[in-house]
């Protein structure tokens, strides 16, 4: 495939490409007897992507966390007294066991750094961790009733999890010393997610007099009902926040009109299904995770200014990894004008008089218009198509500008390497 080629898929992109932003990518597991489902799709619900990842052994998935920077997914298997935590990189290769012969296991939180993985067990009615190379088996809290799906405060070095049987959440530290009750008078919060800059533990509560999605403030106070679903579904399992786009999302596996994943706004309001489980699938965990990239955007040539002496710039505020959005930015143009991005597939230098060049070559269609906003700035956010691997595009915008000397300012080039 030629550099050209690999290419054109991202510059076709750029005809479809949303202007909402939100997290960088959801990825969902839905199990069926022998036949789990694994899928990638933006935060929105769309360019759903299948990825064949999970053994059909492993086919009752009740855990699931990503490490995007390492490109790995890690899953937990729950069938009862074959319970396993296993991990494979993100194409479905290298499957590792951390841990098997586990009794019932349920959740998993995942501490890349600091080196664990999480999980509770409804059998054992503990919460355990052990070290990603399947050593150091510890028990993190055994409080004699069974215990939700952990979530991690790494920054705060806490562990948060539901007490069932109390009707509690409780946080302690990492290693489970100093546990406290935090909220007290919930049902099931089978699992948690936090929101620490915002001040919120979210939870979904789940059992035959419940099944509702619920918040309160750090300090347990502010306890309130989100979502109410129907007592006879009882079936919500996972949620996510994505405090930065105002999105909550949260998983439910039983109910026909509302099994697969749920997204709302923070507190609760305009829910709608962005992905519905398929007929025998159960959508049973979720994780919505960030993108790190290990090639950064790469500036070069120089930017002309417009009529104003105001120079334009040309940033990249997201990695460039396949299937997950990508975002673009000009800024410091004129204002209430217009910009036009060029997409090129190699740098040039095409001087155009009065110290303005034109950096891509050859340009690849389509031409973008860009409309600048009252600040003189504009962004665009497409999702990267996987034809795009390891394409390294050229980009620069020209701004219209009646007044300049050649009819409009330009930014400087920037290179990105599609990973």
């Amino acid at each position: 495939m030629t550099r050209t080629t690999r290419l054109l898929p991202l510059a076709a992109a750029l005809l479809l490409a949303p202007t909402s932003r939100a997290g960088d990518a959801l990825y969902v597991a839905e199990y069926k007897f022998n036949d789990p489902h694994l899928t990638r799709l933006a935060p929105d619900g769309s360019g759903a992507t299948p990825l064949s990842v999970i053994p059909t052994s492993d086919w009752l998935v009740v855990g699931l966390a990503v490490d995007a920077p390492a490109g790995k997914v890690y899953w937990t298997h729950g069938a009862f007294q074959q319970g396993a935590i296993r991990r494979a990189n993100l194409d479905g290769t290298n499957v590792e066991t951390i841990v098997s012969g586990l009794t019932n296991p349920r959740g998993l939180a995942l501490h890349a750094a600091g080196g664990h993985v999480y999980w509770s067990d409804t059998s054992d009615r503990a919460l355990y961790r052990v070290k990603l190379d399947g050593t150091g088996f510890q028990t993190v809290a055994n409080t004699g009733n069974q215990l939700g799906r952990p979530t991690l405060d790494p920054a705060q070095g806490h562990v948060w999890f539901g007490d069932l049987g109390a009707g509690t959440i409780v946080r302690a530290n990492l290693d489970g010393s100093n546990p406290q009750v935090i909220v007290s008078g919930a049902d099931d919060p089978v699992a948690l997610a936090l929101d620490p800059t915002g001040g919120k533990v979210y939870w979904v509560d789940a059992q035959t007099v419940t099944n509702h999605v619920a918040r309160a403030n750090l300090d347990g106070t502010g306890v309130e009902v989100l979502l109410q679903f129907p007592l006879a579904s009882s079936g919500l399992t996972d949620v996510a926040v994505d405090p930065a786009a105002n999105a909550l999302f949260f998983s439910d596996e039983i109910t026909a009109s509302e099994k697969g994943v749920w997204r709302a706004a923070l507190d609760g309001s305009n829910p709608i299904r962005i992905h519905a489980s398929p007929t025998g699938w159960n959508a049973s965990a979720i994780a919505l995770v960030g993108v790190s990239c290990t090639t950064s955007t790469v500036a070069y040539g120089a930017a002309c200014p417009g009529s104003t002496g105001a120079t334009p710039a040309l940033t990249a505020s997201r990695c460039a990894v396949t299937g997950c959005p990508f975002t673009l930015e000009v800024t410091n143009g004129l204002p209430s004008s217009t910009a036009f991005l060029f997409v090129g597939a190699a740098q040039a230098n095409l001087p155009l008089g009065n110290g303005c060049s034109f950096l891509v070559a050859p340009v690849l269609p389509p031409l973008l218009p860009l409309p600048l906003d009252l600040a003189g700035d504009a962004s665009v956010t497409l999702t990267l198509p996987a034809g795009a691997l390891g394409a390294q595009p050229t980009l620069q915008a020209l701004v219209s500008d009646p007044n300049a000397a050649l009819g409009f300012s330009a930014t400087g080039g920037l290179r990105v390497t599609v990973e």
